[in-house]
Order: C-alpha cells, then structure tokens, then sequence
C-alpha cells in the first residue's frame, strides 16, 4: 500500500476524528511534489520525555530515493501550521536515526537548505495547564542605567534609564514607573522594520495571496564569522502563496492551459511585480546594506552575502536586483507555487 493511513488513536472512540482526517487531507499534497508518506496515530508522543501525549505521526520519504529541502514541504507545513493554530496541537519535528526533535520554528531554522531522505512530523495534543498560584521569582530584564528605551504614551519617545527598582507589588519599574510603559530601542526598532514590510505587502493581501512573516536568525557571513563566530544575523522572511483551497483559476489574455483553468495554488509574476519592485526600492534606500553583483554564477558564499534574497521553490534568483529597471527583463509569466524573500535587518 503507497499511502498508510490509520484513524484509530486508541482502541476506544477516537475524540480528535475530525482533526485527523483535515490533516490527512492536506497531506495529500505530498503526492505532488513525490514524496511519499504515512500517517500513524496509534502512538504517544514524549515531548517532555515524562508524560506521553496523543500524537498523529507524519513519516516522509522521497519516492524517488532522492533527497528533499524544507523548501520542497514548506506550504504543507504552514497549511498545517495555519489550521492547528489556536488549539492545544503542537507540531515537532524529529529524523528516525536521530533522538533530537525541533519545534516547528526552531527547525525551520536549524535546517534551511538542508537535504533530507526522510523525516517525522509529529502532531501531538497538549492542553494548557494554567497554574493554581503565582510564585515570587526574580524577573531578570536586559535593560542597564544608562540604556536608551522607549516610553510616553505610545512608546515612541527616547528616555534615558536613571533608575530601576520594584514598586509595592514587587513589579519591575524604570524611573519609578512600570516595566510595561516601556520598550527596548533595538526590539522598537525590529518591530517597526516589520511593520513597514508587512504594510507593502497589503497590496498582495487585496488580490487574494497569503503572506506570511516570520522572523530567522543565521550566523554571520565573511569575515565576521572567524573573527565574531558567536554573533548571528536577524532576517525578515517573507513567504508568499495563494491560500490552501484555493479554487482553479481562469486567467483573461493568458494562453489556455489543459482544462481552461489554471491551478488554484498558482500565481504569476505579474501579479507581484509592483509589490516586490516596491520592497527592493524601499529596502535600499531605507537600509545601508549593499547589494551584491548581478550575476547568477556567484559562488554560493558570494549568495550568502547578499542582504536581499529571493527564492522561487527554493531555487534563488533575482541577483543582485534593485530597482524598477533591474526587474524589467523577467517574464511576467513566469509561474510561482511560492516565492520566499529574506530582508537582513
């Protein structure tokens, strides 16, 4: 049997069906992009390696015995992300001759651009436990006299720390006032870089396309790395795709495809042109980075010192690209399942 799929969780009525057969459904996009895959649920998961936790084990492997990247699953993971979000279903990740498992984030992270023959995802069920009492701990913060911080009404005005303490409710305070009227300069500063991203997204959100957010650290590049090997870069991710479900596509002034609709996870580079030209022209003149050669035959670490990078279905293009005039030989038909910008900040 290609695809194994068992429901059961325990021998008595399974409470969490309709989760189960929601993700089976969005596993089937695996089929898609070859690899194959199994569903287990008659298991328990040891996140914290006491207590076991209900668990829907997800086991891939490449049928063409090939390898496979993050980039290759990484819409079927959000999709699963985006539909677990809000309950008390968590996601892991773990390799089957390894005893090492990463949360979804951290393995994001851990292993961009990595190759992989197989994998496990595990989706287990956690409730929160709210605790009965509170308990008196020493709250450590990384704010020193003499920090800049950000305070007043909307926590946008400069203020210099004279002073930290503890009111009578053995609160943490800066300059007699309560740690919560203000924030750090450099997280302010972060903060706000994504909020101007998000908001030149807006336009991609208007015509229907899913953009998502998130923050990735990367150790530095260079020289920087043998002289400063404990200092990592922040970067911006931007991952843009048509929303899961989305329906097929009939598509005005474009060739008719077999059937006379396009796919539903389809978009084209027409359609995020203006945005993504919008973004670059923001980028470099807003930041004091510098962009790399335009020359798609970098050696890989010439890739790694670009400050703005894009990728289409993990492959990178776009080298180098900084403006309106940089972006005008691209064919506006050129197809995407997702495209994938990282901004350093």
């Amino acid at each position: 049997m290609k695809h194994l799929k068992t429901y059961k969780l325990f021998e008595h009525s399974n409470p969490h069906e309709s989760i189960i057969d929601v993700i089976s459904d969005i596993c089937l996009e695996f089929n898609e992009v070859e690899i194959d895959y199994s569903i287990r649920t008659n298991i328990h998961y040891y996140q914290d390696g006491i207590s076991g936790c209900d668990c829907i084990m997800i086991s891939l492997k490449d049928n063409q015995q090939r390898f496979f990247t993050i980039d290759d699953i990484k819409d079927i993971i959000l999709r699963l992300k985006d539909y677990l979000s809000g309950t008390n279903w968590h996601i892991d990740f773990g390799f089957p001759a390894d005893n090492t498992y990463l949360p979804l984030e951290d393995f994001l992270i851990e292993f961009a651009g990595e190759e992989m023959y197989d994998l496990n995802i595990y989706i287990y069920y956690k409730p929160e436990v709210k605790p009965i009492g509170v308990r008196n701990e020493d709250i450590k913060v990384p704010i020193k006299v003499g920090d800049t911080v950000l305070g007043g009404r909307f926590k946008n005005k400069k203020m210099v720390v004279k002073k930290i303490g503890k009111n009578s409710k053995g609160d943490i305070t800066i300059n007699d006032k309560p740690l919560l009227k203000f924030r750090l300069l450099k997280e302010s500063n972060l903060d706000e870089f994504e909020y101007m991203v998000d908001d030149l997204m807006l336009d991609l959100k208007d015509v229907g396309l899913q953009v998502n957010l998130s923050r990735m650290r990367k150790d530095k590049s260079s020289i920087d790395k043998f002289v400063k090997n404990d200092k990592t870069d922040i970067y911006l991710e931007v991952y843009i795709t048509r929303p899961y479900g989305s329906p097929d596509r009939e598509m005005p002034g474009l060739p008719t495809p077999p059937g006379g609709k396009y796919s539903g996870n389809l978009f084209f580079w027409f359609e995020i042109k203006e945005t993504i030209t919008r973004l670059t022209e923001w980028y470099y003149t807003q930041t004091n980075y510098e962009p790399i050669d335009k020359n798609p035959n970098l050696y890989r670490w010439e890739k790694d010192e670009s400050p703005l990078r894009f990728f289409r279905s993990g492959i990178e293009m776009f080298f180098g690209c900084t403006n309106q005039e940089d972006f005008e030989d691209v064919g506006d038909l050129i197809s995407f399942t997702n495209f994938r910008i990282e901004l350093k900040v």
